[in-house]
């Protein structure tokens, strides 16, 4: 019979996860955007931003403090 260890993993909100600056869309982070960083691991980094997503039929939609760290259906919105 095979046997598993369960074992309880951190809340979200103190999962490291590994970064690209370049590709970070986090507000007030002054490595967001950056080439040449020495970030490894980071906790703020965020894929999308909700303030900054075109996905109209999304409830989270324009909103300025979003939970959301990842969305595959974040669309960035156009910017002239």
């Amino acid at each position: 019979m095979a046997q598993a260890t369960v074992q309880s993993l951190p809340s979200l909100t103190t999962i490291s996860r590994t970064v690209n600056c370049t590709d970070c869309l986090t507000r007030n982070c002054s490595m967001a955007g950056a080439i040449d960083y020495p970030v490894q691991r980071c906790t703020s980094y965020r894929q999308a931003n909700c303030y900054l997503c075109g996905k109209a039929d999304c409830t989270l939609n324009g909103k300025l403090e979003s939970p959301v760290m990842a969305c595959a259906q974040f669309v960035p919105l156009a910017l002239p």
